[in-house]
């Protein structure tokens, strides 16, 4: 669930600041209504970065200083002939300054569960941790923004 992912991210990386992406949808969809939400996100998916950084009121209505995007690009159970199984996922992750709306960091971030007995929410879950532990620690600028 939501608050679970949310929660758990806190605990991975409590230095960082989260906020629930429900809550940047309110405001998004308050300011610019559903459709324009959902045009964001299909941008978002695709890294329609032309579109995604002239929108600069959009960025600014997400109030936040930065923006984590995680794409699961390729996530696969794989079955082979002896019956054993294996699961196999790629995150593409990045952080968007809300401010420049640029792209100031990208990782892929690649997983395999060789024994396949693990769940594909743990998983995923496990997934996002590397992405969160990947993110750099220091501060992004000297203006002090939540990073």
């Amino acid at each position: 669930s939501t608050g679970m992912l949310l929660n758990h991210a806190i605990n991975v990386r409590p230095d960082l600041k989260f906020v629930p992406y429900l809550d940047t949808e309110k405001k998004i969809a308050d300011q610019w209504g559903r459709e324009r939400l959902h045009s964001f996100y299909i941008q978002l998916f695709k890294s329609d970065m032309i579109t995604l950084q002239t929108s600069d009121s959009l960025w600014k209505a997400t109030g936040c200083d930065y923006y984590l995007v995680n794409r699961l690009k390729n996530g696969s159970n794989i079955k082979s002939f002896d019956n054993s199984e294996r699961k196999k996922i790629e995150i593409e992750a990045e952080l968007w300054d809300c401010s420049t709306n640029e792209p100031v960091w990208r990782q892929v971030v690649n997983g395999v569960c060789p024994d396949g007995k693990q769940t594909d929410a743990q998983f995923v879950k496990d997934a996002l941790s590397r992405v969160l532990k990947e993110i750099p620690e220091l501060l992004p600028a000297y203006d002090n923004k939540h990073w």
